[in-house]
């Protein structure tokens, strides 16, 4: 281990722990808007009627894309507005801890799109029991695996509610293999649901967290 590796990183970490009441201050305006987009979402795509696994898929992952922009315009502003670089090296290391579990939950999606395109060839067999309500657990414990990784630059709050997402995740992949609430869920659950259930669960969830730190950070900043 270098001492110059191990300067740079105890400067990071400093930075991080003097920044954590303003990364939490730019993060209620990006949970905020990345509510109100998948609640929107979630209304838009039931109004329109898109169905089929592979539409999902795509849309949702269409819908995150937008979120992640959103949210990097959010933070572009936030650094120009104090006056520091984009790609600091404390931002580089809240990405680089989200970044894994955020490409495991596009693979998913993408996994989906090409499973369901080629359900009739032969070689490539889908699931057809509830797959999209399956794919939303899948993500939720993703999101919220990532989101507890952010938490270590930040204050905890951020650790709770990715816990949230991903007890929530275990919750309902759980739920779809008890017989007893297969048996009585309605048919077709994925497409008469799915995107019901995905703007309750992460707009909805988003959006209530990102309210609460309107509303704390005023004690956060006294504190």
């Amino acid at each position: 281990m270098s001492p110059d590796w191990a300067k740079e990183n105890l400067k990071v970490i400093r930075t991080l722990m003097e920044r954590s009441t303003e990364y939490r201050r730019t993060l209620a305006p990006i949970m905020t808007y990345a509510g109100v987009v998948g609640l929107l979402a979630g209304s838009l795509a039931e109004w329109q009627r898109i169905r089929g696994p592979e539409k999902f898929a795509l849309f949702w992952l269409c819908v995150g894309l937008v979120s992640i922009i959103g949210a990097f315009l959010l933070v572009r502003r936030q650094a120009i507005a104090d006056k520091e670089t984009l790609w600091s090296p404390p931002t580089r290391r809240v990405f680089q801890s989200a970044a894994p579990l955020l490409c495991v939950g596009v693979f998913l999606g993408m996994a989906e799109i090409f499973w369901s395109s080629a359900a009739n060839n032969p070689l490539f067999k889908s699931d057809p029991n509830h797959p999209v309500t399956r794919l939303i657990a899948l993500w939720l414990m993703c999101h919220g695996g990532a989101m507890h990784a952010m938490g270590f630059f930040m204050q905890r709050g951020i650790k709770l509610f990715g816990w949230v997402l991903i007890l929530t995740g275990m919750t309902l992949y759980i739920a779809l293999n008890v017989p007893l609430i297969v048996d009585r869920l309605p048919e077709p659950t994925p497409d008469r649901y799915g995107h019901l259930l995905m703007g309750a669960l992460f707009g909805g969830a988003h959006l209530a967290y990102g309210i609460y730190l309107y509303f704390t950070e005023n004690q956060a900043d006294e504190s």
